[in-house]
C-alpha cells in the first residue's frame, strides 16, 4: 500500500511538473543569452495592465497565470518589448488582437519578441521575431521548424507576381486640339499590368504586360455653302500594348505595425510598345452621307521610369501602388512623327514567396 502511494505521488509530481513545463516558454536575447531583468505585463478585459511573475535565472517565463485570463485559449498572443534608455528595465507586454501595448515613454525602442499560442494543454511558438530584434522566444513551435532558426526573416531571394489596374493618362495628346474649335480630346483610359519575376534583397526583377483603354481625339466642322451644310467628323483613336522589363530598388522600409514594413523605391526599365487603333471619317450633307476608317498598327521600344509603394495586407500579400511615366516615339517620313507621353497611375495586389525586403529600415 505504501508503494502504491508512493508511486501515485510520483506520477502526481511529474504531472504537475509536465503541466508547469507545458506553460513556460524562455525569453533570449538576440546572442541567446537568458533575458532575467524583464518585467511581464498582460492586458486583461478593459485594458487593465496584469504584471505576471518574472523570470527565473535561466530565462524561462511562467505562464500559468496567463493561460487563466480570460479570451486566452485558442487566440495568438502577440509579445512587443519596450527598452527604455531612462529605465533599465525591460518591459514585455502580452498582447490579444486588437490590443496595443501603452504608449512608451521618450526615448524608448520597442521590438517584437514573435507570437504564442496556448491551445488549452500548452504553450507553443506561433511566430518568430523578426529579423533586427533583440529578442525571441525558445520553446515548442507549433509547427516543426526543420533548421531550428527561431527568428522569422526576409529571405535574401524571393519570387513575386504583381497585377494592377489604374488610370492611363495621354497629357500632350490635347495638344491636337489645341486652339482648333469644334475638338474634343479623351486623353485618359484604363491601364492594366501584371508581372513576376525573382528579387534579390532589395532588388526586383520582373517581366510582364502593360495594356491601356483607347484614347481619342474628335474633330467636328460644319461647313456651309448655297444655303447647304454638311458636317465632317474625324476621330482618331488608339491604345497601347506593351511588353515591360522591371527592375525596382526597394530604397526605404518603414516599420507599419507588428513585423510589417512599408516598402519605398524607385523603378524603371524598358518597354516594347506596340500602338493599334484607328482614324475614322463621317461625313453628311443634305441626306447623303459617307463614311470610313483605317486602321493603322506600329511601335517601338523606350524607356520608362517611376516610384513603387508596397503596403503588407497579410500573410504573403500586399496592397502595391504604382507610378510610371514613358514616351513613345515613332517617325513614319521627315516631319511625320508620332511623340505621345503616357503617366500611370496603378493599384494592385504582389504576391510574395517570403517576405519582401528593403535596404535601409526605419523603425
Amino acid at each position: 500500500m505504501k508503494r502504491i502511494r508512493l508511486y501515485a505521488m510520483l506520477l502526481g509530481l511529474l504531472t504537475c511538473a509536465a503541466a508547469a513545463n507545458a506553460q513556460q516558454l524562455k525569453l533570449v536575447d538576440a546572442n541567446g543569452k537568458p533575458v532575467t531583468d524583464a518585467q511581464f505585463i498582460a492586458i486583461a478585459e478593459g485594458n487593465k495592465l496584469v504584471k505576471l511573475p518574472p523570470a527565473d535565472a535561466n530565462g524561462t517565463v511562467d505562464l500559468s497565470s496567463l493561460a487563466g485570463l480570460e479570451n486566452v485559449t485558442h487566440k495568438t498572443i502577440e509579445a512587443v518589448v519596450d527598452r527604455c534608455d531612462q529605465d533599465p528595465r525591460t518591459r514585455m507586454y502580452y498582447l490579444l488582437p486588437g490590443q496595443t501595448a501603452p504608449e512608451n515613454k521618450e526615448h524608448c525602442k520597442r521590438y517584437r519578441a514573435g507570437a504564442i499560442f496556448w491551445d488549452g494543454s500548452r504553450w507553443v511558438i506561433r511566430e518568430g521575431a523578426p529579423a533586427g530584434s533583440p529578442y525571441h522566444f525558445e520553446g515548442q513551435w507549433e509547427k516543426p521548424v526543420s533548421t531550428g532558426a527561431k527568428v522569422e526573416g526576409p529571405s535574401f531571394f524571393n519570387l513575386k507576381g504583381q497585377f494592377s489596374g489604374g488610370l492611363a493618362d495621354v497629357p500632350n495628346l490635347a495638344n491636337d486640339c489645341f486652339s482648333v474649335p469644334g475638338c474634343s480630346t479623351s486623353n485618359k483610359a484604363y491601364a492594366l499590368e501584371g508581372s513576376v519575376g525573382p528579387s534579390f534583397g532589395p532588388f526586383d526583377l520582373q517581366f510582364g504586360f502593360f495594356k491601356t483603354g483607347d484614347v481619342s481625339n474628335t474633330l467636328t466642322e460644319t461647313f456651309g455653302t448655297d444655303g447647304e451644310t454638311s458636317t465632317e467628323t474625324e476621330t482618331e483613336k488608339f491604345h497601347v500594348n506593351a511588353f515591360e522589363v522591371l527592375a525596382r530598388f526597394n530604397v526605404l522600409g518603414i516599420r507599419a505595425w507588428g513585423d510589417r514594413t512599408i516598402n519605398i523605391g524607385p523603378q524603371g526599365g524598358p518597354l516594347v510598345w506596340t500602338v493599334k487603333g484607328t482614324d475614322s471619317f463621317f461625313s453628311s450633307s443634305g441626306g447623303s452621307s459617307s463614311g470610313g476608317s483605317e486602321h493603322f498598327n506600329f511601335g517601338g521600344v523606350t524607356g520608362w521610369w517611376g516610384a513603387h509603394v508596397e503596403v503588407p495586407i497579410c500573410g504573403h500579400f500586399s496592397g502595391t501602388l504604382d507610378y510610371k511615366r514613358a514616351v513613345l516615339q515613332h517617325t513614319f517620313a521627315p516631319g511625320d512623327k508620332f511623340s505621345r507621353s503616357m503617366n500611370s497611375f496603378l493599384f494592385g495586389v504582389s504576391v510574395s514567396v517570403t517576405k519582401p525586403t528593403a535596404a535601409f529600415k526605419i523603425r
